[in-house]
């Protein structure tokens, strides 16, 4: 009897912001404790660490919160669930899949279209550079607000949020000072969701804190 075990894993890179997509076998494990996936940037990675309890250790770096994650997971499940999915712990946002491989492709399909199926009911589905960008810093500067950790230094915290092609204004209803969020790359992205707070702040100021 032939035994063929092959998934596929697909990552969000946090350095390029490609999704990549590889192919693992049970048999990339055999005679080792641990198998490295890089992104093709030669950056990101997936580290897959087998412990002698039969669990595996997947540990990535996060494009959502710049922290370095590990999820544990039976071993077996890697190839008995049909996809496994790893979120960032602080963001909900998902970073992986494993599974089979139209599980998983249809996975990465449907995430994507969702966010553009959001984009068109709110009338953007053309206008920005990049929706998925647009709508996860969106979701993390309302994030902010309802923490109470968004507002401008004069101390008023009545902002107005205006969304353009390739960045978000964020506008002082009082005294009129703004900041611009840019958001059409990932990179942009990755730096909106490591704040913590934002104030607005005259150019004489610092204007953002972060962690």
């Amino acid at each position: 009897m032939v035994i063929h075990e092959l998934n596929t894993i697909a990552y969000k890179c946090p350095v390029c912001g490609s999704i990549e997509f590889n192919y693992i076998s049970i048999f990339d494990f055999s005679g080792r404790e641990a198998y490295t996936i890089r992104c093709s940037c030669g950056k990101g990675f997936v580290k897959m660490t087998i412990k002698h309890n039969k669990k595996c250790v997947a540990t990535m770096p996060c494009i959502a919160c710049n922290d370095v994650h590990l999820y544990t997971i039976a071993l077996k499940t890697l190839w008995r669930e049909e996809i496994v999915c790893f979120r960032c712990p602080n963001t909900g946002i998902e970073l992986c899949f494993i599974g089979k491989d139209d599980i998983v492709r249809k996975s990465v399909d449907q995430y994507e279209m969702q966010m553009d199926l959001l984009m068109n009911d709110i009338g953007y589905d053309d206008y920005f550079i990049n929706n998925t960008v647009m709508l996860n810093t969106i979701d993390k500067i309302h994030d902010i607000a309802e923490q109470g950790n968004l507002f401008c230094q004069c101390g008023s915290n009545s902002i107005n949020l205006q969304m353009f092609y390739d960045r978000v204004e964020l506008v002082c209803n009082k005294c009129q000072t703004y900041e611009v969020i840019k958001a059409s790359t990932n990179q942009d992205l990755k730096r909106t969701l490591k704040k913590d707070s934002i104030v607005l702040c005259h150019d004489f100021y610092q204007e953002i804190t972060k962690k």
